[in-house]
């Protein structure tokens, strides 16, 4: 049998909301043989509530023909949802179970559709990312508010051949581009084989500059009627990116070489820097910049692009729009005050086993508070976020984790936020800071205006919490786009929670409203709407009977390790905690995975989140990880610690919701079906890391 989503629409995303919305499954007997099923469907919203619960019998006919079996969505309001559906033969065997999201998002209005000035971009890469799906990947964006894209004009594609170009693909893309509306901004990036100083490296900058300069001047000719922007290379004062060691002065004269073939080859087009890694995981790329503009890039450049990556921290945690500040100020010491600032890639990692991950809630929350940071900058006129859709490898390469789509078009939690936001701010500018709550500094909030003076407010708490101001809900709009009309408020109460919501207030209530939000007072913490916390605590591992309830094990042979009882804790902070001792032999194995495992299992309630576990490393760079079991037996392993790199105490944190752990066998479906129960610790060990020490385990709590 071929049980499978049907995707249509694609991704199962619907602007706009009416009552024939559904999610389509398809079922065939590929055998041609006929037999009666039962579809089990749970609809749940953003906080994994359930709305809806189904039980449906389905009959197939005795050949192949396949059937489409919708699932009903309703008249829902704008939001995210997860879809469960579970497909039996009536006899109880499992065929099989799909898990899908879906959106529905607030229809495209004339201001959104109209205003080609917009702010919003994607890093769609239109030439190499989407295949034939290309033309239907960029009318998904411009529908959802994408206004520019970012697009790749890879040297090696366009002319793998010294003096022999292929354009077709280039040609293509930016016929798509121009057909749905978005604008383009070319990235003329890494050489081609026959031109890198090291053929061996993909990254590898070019031999000769000039060479880099031709290939920029036939480009630019080219698509000098589609193509107004152009910026040069990705991250030089990467390694990564210009091997084997960054270096200013060559990469100034590649920007001076390739401006002037670009202006020669269209005077009207704007040169941007390459994008530059000014974030707090790189902390010397300042001086990069100051490097630039000692050996002379002053005049060579029209715009400063820049990547502004922060993650996992939130744009308040990685110090965002003081660095914004601080890129500005250094743009201004050299005389370029006048240069506006792109950001050509930001975004949040949502892969689970990167320690730059988040959960997709969190990246959700991030999307628009940075963005917001950025409208409020009058230094920087665009955010390209990286990426519009992960790619199909995301679990092994984390860069393909970025974006607010799955690999399938199907939404994340991060894309209707961010067709709200489009929709709300496109075409209005930037008016200030809204002080709320006689400036209590609890409530963050930023105003943004349209031509006829009417009034988008930005508002959230920075701290993870939330509560009610009491003021009238009236021009209430939640992070998705729902007013007030819907239950999602208290009349008389509004609610603040670290989720980005708006009040709409037209023109001619702003000044009134203004006031009523400065003296508004903060009430007690808003009502939960979601089912209430459960907890599971462990207590120093009280009730777990080591010896009795644990075991040792490895994956190979050659390896030793003991579990202990009630041992000292080496710091004295809990009177008992786990202690796992181990030792591996390189020669007996590359990898040696030890887990301390429970034999009888415990169970967990199925509204867990999240695990919490006390880790005392050993700084040995071995990852640590959890392990689950669900009701077929299927086993999921959580990443807690990617790398042991500290001694003493931490707190490890493994999110069971919005992530996809690794997957060690079962029932194959890839999902974690509840019930489901804690099975193990386990301690991943590879060569040349520490191969023998000691870890300690305490407070293990579930929520």
């Amino acid at each position: 049998y071929v049980f499978s989503l049907f995707n249509e629409p694609r991704g199962n995303i619907w602007f706009g909301t009416n009552s024939a919305m559904a999610v389509t499954f398809r079922l065939l007997d590929r055998a041609g043989g006929d037999g009666t099923f039962t579809l089990e469907t749970y609809l749940f919203d953003d906080e994994d509530v359930v709305l809806n619960h189904t039980t449906q019998k389905i009959s197939l006919a005795a050949d192949t023909t396949p059937i489409r079996i919708p699932v009903a969505l309703k008249s829902l309001p704008f939001g995210f949802y997860r879809i469960s559906a579970t497909l039996r033969k009536n006899n109880g065997r499992l065929i099989d179970r799909i898990e899908t999201t879906a959106a529905i998002v607030p229809p495209e209005t004339r201001s959104s559709s109209a205003a080609h000035d917009s702010p919003f971009g994607m890093n769609l890469s239109l030439a190499t990312r989407y295949g034939s799906d290309s033309a239907e990947a960029a009318r998904l964006a411009r529908r959802s508010g994408v206004l520019w894209t970012r697009d790749e004009f890879s040297w090696e594609l366009i002319e793998p051949v010294n003096g022999r170009y292929n354009w077709e693909r280039m040609d293509e893309a930016m016929r798509i581009a121009k057909e749905a509306r978005i604008n383009v901004l070319g990235l003329i990036d890494y050489s081609a084989t026959w031109a890198r100083r090291n053929p061996a490296e993909y990254t590898s900058p070019p031999r000769d500059v000039i060479e880099y300069a031709d290939f920029v001047h036939a480009v630019v000719s080219r698509y000098k009627n589609t193509v107004k922007h152009w910026e040069i290379w990705n991250e030089p004062d990467s390694p990564a990116f210009w091997p084997p060691t960054v270096n200013a002065e060559e990469y100034t004269a590649l920007l001076k070489a390739a401006y002037t073939a670009a202006k020669r080859a269209d005077p009207d087009c704007k040169v941007l820097t390459a994008g530059l890694l000014v974030g707090m995981n790189h902390p010397d790329n300042w001086l990069f910049l100051d490097e630039m503009y000692k050996f002379g890039a002053q005049p060579f450049f029209d715009i400063m692009a820049w990547h502004a990556y922060c993650d996992p921290q939130t744009p308040e945690g990685g110090k965002y729009p003081d660095r914004t500040r601080t890129l500005s100020g250094i743009l201004a010491k050299n005389g370029d005050a006048s240069k506006p600032i792109w950001l050509t890639e930001q975004g949040w990692c949502t892969a689970p086993g990167s320690r730059r991950g988040v959960t997709e809630r969190e990246q959700a929350v991030n999307l628009v508070r940075a963005h917001v940071y950025t409208l409020a900058d009058a230094d920087v006129a665009k955010f390209i976020w990286f990426l519009f859709r992960d790619g199909g490898n995301r679990d092994a390469d984390h860069d393909q984790s970025y974006g607010i789509l799955n690999p399938d078009y199907t939404p994340k939690r991060a894309y209707p936020v961010y067709v709200t936001m489009t929709r709300l701010l496109t075409g209005k500018k930037y008016a200030g800071v809204v002080e709320v709550a006689n400036g209590s500094g609890s409530i963050v909030a930023h105003e943004f205006q349209d031509s006829k003076g009417n009034a988008v407010i930005v508002f959230w708490t920075p701290e993870d919490t939330s509560f009610t101001l009491n003021i009238s809900p009236l021009y209430y709009c939640d992070p998705c786009g729902n007013s007030i009309a819907t239950p999602r408020a208290t009349l008389g109460q509004t609610p603040v929670t670290s989720r980005p919501a708006y009040f709409i207030v037209p023109a001619s209530d702003l000044l009134t409203f203004r006031e009523t939000l400065k003296k508004a007072e903060i009430q007690q913490p808003a009502p939960k709407t979601t089912t209430p916390r459960e907890t599971v605590k462990l207590d120093t591992f009280a009730d777990i009977q080591w010896g009795t309830d644990w075991k040792l094990g490895w994956m190979g042979s050659g390896h030793e390790g003991t579990v202990l009882a009630s041992a000292p804790d080496p710091d004295g902070m809990y009177k008992t905690c786990g202690r796992l001792d181990y030792a591996t032999d390189p020669a007996k194995g590359k990898y040696g995975l030890c887990y301390a495992q429970i034999d009888k299992m415990i169970p967990l309630p199925e509204t867990a989140k999240k695990i919490n576990i006390m880790v005392y490393g050993d700084n040995s760079g071995n990852s640590l990880s959890l392990r689950l079991v669900d009701r077929y037996g299927e086993i999921f392993q959580y990443t807690i610690a990617e790398k042991i790199d500290w001694t003493g105490w931490r707190r490890c944190v493994a999110q069971i919701k919005d992530s996809r752990p690794h997957h060690f066998g079962g029932d194959e479906n890839g999902r974690l079906d509840p019930p489901f129960s804690f099975q193990a610790i386990s301690l991943g060990v590879t060569p040349p890391r520490i191969t023998a020490g000691t870890i300690f385990f305490a407070d293990l709590e579930l929520e």
